[in-house]
């Protein structure tokens, strides 16, 4: 009966392992400025069928063009044929299979990762140099309509002699020509990045749940101690702040390039579920351990965008959505997703400079920003967010002050036994048990909830213009 149910076991596994979409990246420098990727569904796929680039990420709050940097996009059919696919008569990000004498077995295409640089921010593209390839996999990896919540296996193919590392599958022990890993869908998938090449590095440090620090720096390499123990404290703010940590394991990805024409890139960052990127010119490389009014300003880039993993990644309200999408949505409540994460911030750090930022950003800043209520705003923000960052700063500063506004009540009427902490954790918590977005209207009455104190009228209050 036991080796009958090993055997079914087996069985299963090896169904289920043959039965996933396939993805697979290859780059050599031989190719450069291309990567070339390749889709294969579980089973072939009668016609029609679409193929889709996103031109929304979540957090970037812009458009993201990369189907512009897409060629020779293919259809492998099962009679061997390979059929151009047809782009979309509109501009839609979508090409189409319509091949009416077989199935589709693979779609390929390539991607000038050059000209995404040159068109794109830092944040937004990937990365090729001599000895090195930084890519982050949503600006590579498209979807077919349908099939992108199934199973995945991505297969990284490069150089014999190059190391490979995911934040998808994190490990020190790199390796090299090529890897595979496995994920829950193609959401999960898009939201990792991956390195390659001799020019990276990698290393771990010990914490509640395994931190990595990986990084790419042109010109020399940087000091590395800082952000692993920078990471490994965050790590042990946000599991006191939240209860625990969501994520298995997480990266800290540092990619720091000259670049086009010497242009100038200051730092940006983005976060992921399980990851935070930190990306720039190469003018501020930390060569060496920092100073600590230095290490208190550089924590707070880290700990912001790992709190992202609870709020928004991982509970959220309205129109926001965590995964790459087609069109990108006017998003209401970046106020939310933003402002309560720098709340945080200032919640656990108590850095004067973050109350003034926050103050100025209010109501320092341009009369046409401040007359908008705070959903119009989040909506600008939704594509504007850091191509005028007035709005960027507004929006999350009128969130921030909000979420102050309400912990000093909720502080004073509970004694001090409870503050916005609390308000916080409960919707990451209620997050986990109720369905996704939380509806908007919902969002007072839960921050009451939690805290035992009404705070509608606050609310109410900073959804208007700025007096």
């Amino acid at each position: 009966m036991i080796r009958v149910f090993l055997c079914l076991f087996m069985i299963m596994g090896s169904t289920w392992a043959h039965a996933q979409l396939k993805y697979t990246l290859r780059y050599t420098e031989n190719t450069r400025p291309y990567v070339t990727v390749s889709i294969e569904p579980a089973t072939p796929l009668p016609s029609p069928v679409q193929f889709i680039m996103p031109r929304s990420i979540p957090g970037s709050y812009s458009i993201a063009r990369y189907d512009l940097f897409l060629d020779s996009i293919v259809a492998i059919n099962s009679q061997g044929r390979r059929i151009p696919m047809t782009r979309h008569s509109m501009d839609a990000p979508r090409w189409e299979y319509k091949g009416q004498d077989g199935a589709l077995l693979r779609i390929e295409y390539r991607v000038n990762i050059d000209k995404m640089e040159r068109q794109n921010t830092p944040s937004d593209a990937s990365l090729l140099r001599p000895g090195f390839a930084g890519i982050l996999n949503y600006s590579v990896f498209g979807w077919i309509e349908g099939v992108d919540r199934e199973p995945v296996e991505c297969r990284v193919e490069t150089g014999s002699d190059w190391p490979v590392f995911s934040t998808n599958a994190p490990s020190v022990d790199l390796a090299s020509g090529s890897l595979v890993f496995r994920e829950d869908d193609y959401p999960a998938l898009a939201d990792g990045q991956i390195f390659m090449g001799p020019r990276f590095r990698v290393k771990s440090y010990p914490g509640k749940m395994p931190l990595y620090v990986v990084s790419y720096s042109q010109t020399m390499d940087e000091y590395l101690g800082d952000y692993g123990s920078m990471g490994v404290e965050c790590m042990g703010i946000l599991d006191n702040y939240f209860g625990e940590l969501p994520f298995p394991h997480y990266t800290l990805v540092l990619s720091k390039a000259l670049q086009p024409d010497g242009r100038v890139a200051p730092a940006f960052a983005m976060e992921h579920r399980n990851s935070s990127t930190f990306f720039g010119d190469t003018s501020g490389l930390q060569t060496v351990p920092l100073t600590p009014d230095l290490r208190s300003r550089r924590i707070n880039g880290i700990l912001h965008h790992m709190a992202h993993a609870y709020i928004p990644l991982r509970s959220y309200a309205g129109k926001y959505q965590p995964r790459p999408l087609e069109i990108p949505p006017l998003i209401e409540t970046i106020w939310m997703n933003e402002g309560f994460a720098w709340f945080l911030l200032y919640d656990v750090l108590r850095q004067p400079r973050l109350l003034e930022l926050f103050r100025t950003s209010v109501y320092e800043t341009a009369p046409e920003i401040k007359t908008l209520s705070l959903f119009d705003l989040s909506y600008l923000a939704s594509t504007m967010y850091a191509v005028d960052f007035r709005t960027g700063r507004a929006v999350f500063s009128r969130g921030a002050l909000m979420a102050l506004e309400m912990d000093a009540r909720i502080r004073s009427q509970t004694g001090g036994k409870k503050g916005m902490k609390d308000v916080l954790r409960y919707i990451y918590h209620y997050a986990k048990t109720n369905p996704l977005p939380i509806p908007v209207e919902q969002l007072p009455v839960l921050m009451s909830r939690a805290s035992g104190v009404e705070l509608g009228d606050i609310y109410r209050k900073w959804l208007g213009k700025v007096e």
